[in-house]
């Protein structure tokens, strides 16, 4: 019997899990309230768990044919003065704009697949299908039939500017100050991209001179880009991020992307989960017979994990632009050599945990040793062989370092849920033998 699935929205989400499901047999109908995909957008970074979820579903090929990849990146003060810099080809993340990756995903869908125009009909309409996903963003009326009004959204006290405008260029920059920061990338189409973001109230109007008056003093390159910017290659929102839902799932309705785990840009990660949202929603509901048992799989598995990265988005953006704990945050210690490549870099160790990865060992720095290891979406953080111990500390993702390097406060404040515990927590660990 072949299984049918409502998708409920046409984003990166909606596509990704209708094209799994797909191509294991089943009918999927995408409702999509849009007339087409767009056609302008700003980039997107594909982190490897994405580009994993992207290989799933065989578009990554095509994906890393398209982008622009990502291997060195700066961190910089507003007067161009370095906190930290990278340069790691061991994990690459690929930048591709939006548009771009969702003509990705629609190319090989059946024709007719996406009902373009159509807004997706309430739940109780789609009755005769197996599943209904609500892959329908930030403002999901699927979740709000779900869970009712007291779970949407909440403004998360900053907005941001993004935008595009020609050029090239290699390397990524963010430039970080109190209450603001800028940021320039890479992207698809001989394009370069810009986003910026400042602490502000909701609904602020500003446009292309407020931008210009509030980074008018910040470094060259920021000045350049906002003087090519124009209105029509500028989007303009405030940014938003959801609170903790009871599950992801209820009856036979899943909720992925935006509209179960709506998050702050900082760790560059909404679109990158969505993804893998998308293809272990479709794992299990084709590995499984009872729907109701793969739903509840696929609940306890991604609601962990991204909630986690709510709350690492949430403490990346108050870290970026704080002031009272600047001098703290920029912190770099002393990089120890890599054993294979010899290599020497500078930069804040928390940087790191963007990239994901593998276990990673150092023993003897400072006495005890860390040991930082990847474990169902999160990093562990253990401090061994003195009397000063501590529980785990919940990462946002996943973790790889590759210098051994020892951890600092600035580390475990990044890492934690709740700064002000971390802080003290890692005061108590801090050793001065960096």
């Amino acid at each position: 019997m072949t299984h049918s699935a409502a998708v409920l929205g046409g984003g990166i989400g909606g596509l990704a899990v209708a094209r799994y499901l797909s191509r294991a047999g089943w009918h999927a109908e995408v409702f999509e309230r849009a007339d087409t995909l767009p056609t302008s957008g700003t980039a997107l970074g594909m982190w490897p768990q994405a580009l994993d979820a992207l290989d799933a579903i065989g578009a990554g090929d095509r994906v890393r044919t398209l982008r622009s990849p990502q291997h060195r990146g700066s961190l910089l003060r507003p007067d161009g003065s370095v906190i930290g810099t990278i340069d790691n080809r061991d994990r690459t993340a690929y930048l591709l704009s939006r548009p771009t990756l969702l003509a990705t995903l629609a190319e090989t869908l059946p024709d007719g697949m996406i009902s373009f125009g159509t807004p997706a009909p309430a739940l109780d309409a789609l009755t005769d299908h197996d599943v209904v996903i609500g892959a329908d963003g930030l403002r999901s009326p699927t979740r709000r039939q779900l869970f009712g009004e007291k779970f949407e959204p909440r403004y998360t006290g900053a907005t941001a500017w993004r935008g595009w405008v020609p050029g090239h260029r290699d390397t990524v920059s963010e430039t970080w100050d109190a209450d603001a920061l800028f940021g320039i990338t890479p992207r698809d189409g001989d394009l370069v991209n810009w986003f910026a973001c400042v602490r502000t109230d909701a609904g602020h109007p500003g446009g292309l001179d407020y931008l210009r008056s509030r980074f008018g003093n910040w470094h060259a390159d920021v000045r350049a880009v906002l003087d090519a910017a124009t209105p029509d290659a500028m989007l303009h929102h405030d940014l938003y991020e959801s609170p903790a839902l009871p599950s992801y799932v209820s009856g036979n309705t899943a909720l992925l992307g935006d509209a179960a785990h709506a998050m702050a840009p900082n760790l560059g990660r909404g679109a990158c989960e969505a993804l893998v949202d998308a293809v272990a929603l479709g794992r299990f509901l084709t590995a499984d017979t009872d729907i109701h048992t793969a739903l509840h799989r696929y609940d306890r598995t991604r609601r962990p994990a991204t909630r986690r990265l709510v709350r690492g988005s949430r403490a990346m953006s108050s870290l970026a632009m704080t002031g009272r704990l600047r001098p703290l945050r920029d912190l770099t210690p002393r990089a120890w050599p890599d054993r294979n490549a010899g290599a020497r870099e500078r930069l804040p160790v928390w940087y790191f945990a963007a990239l994901g990865g593998r276990e990673r060992t150092g023993g003897g720095h400072g006495g005890g040793g860390r040991r930082l290891r990847q474990c169902a979406g999160s990093t562990d953080v253990s401090h061994r062989g003195n009397n000063t111990s501590t529980s785990s500390v919940e990462a946002f993702c996943c973790a790889r370092f590759p210098l051994s390097v020892p951890l600092n406060c600035t580390t475990l404040a990044f890492a934690s849920s709740a700064p002000v515990r971390s802080i003290t927590m890692s005061v108590r660990l801090q050793e001065s033998k960096t």
